[in-house]
């Protein structure tokens, strides 16, 4: 093998409760309702219908146990919608994980391509990986 790999990974983190409840999609959403200050908008903004949004909201404040959104019931003008502290930090937290799994993930592919485009000896497949650089459970990232 020799040149730059046509593949890439693929990541999209995700936290599960009873159901999984968190990622890029809810992550997205949250970040709009913050930009929109509204929901509808938010929704909109991604795509998404009302509903959908509005249940994606009921899942993630379901499965946390607390809320993440705030909704102002609005007169003419329409509600409001702001994200509440949880909901800020969950956000924040989550998106600084992701960060960090990602500059991971970018460092150990650059080095499992390097093992795999390295010249290796005849009969010698496979012992291309000999940093043991593995995450264990319960271990995290460097």
């Amino acid at each position: 093998m020799s040149g730059e790999a046509s593949y890439r990974p693929d990541l999209r983190l995700r936290l599960l409760g009873g159901r999984p409840f968190f990622g890029p999609g809810p992550a997205a959403l949250l970040r709009a309702v913050a930009r929109q200050g509204a929901v509808a908008p938010a929704c909109e903004s991604l795509g998404l219908s009302y509903s959908k949004g509005r249940g994606m909201l009921r899942v993630m404040e379901a499965e946390l146990g607390y809320p993440v959104v705030r909704c102002e019931r609005g007169g003419s003008g329409g509600g409001s919608a702001s994200l509440t502290p949880q909901g800020a930090r969950l956000l924040q937290q989550y998106t600084r994980y992701e960060n960090e799994v990602r500059r991971y993930a970018k460092r150990r592919f650059a080095a499992m391509q390097a093992a795999l485009n390295a010249e290796m000896p005849p009969g010698e497949a496979g012992a291309a990986d000999t940093d043991n650089n593995t995450i264990s459970e319960g271990e995290t990232a460097p």
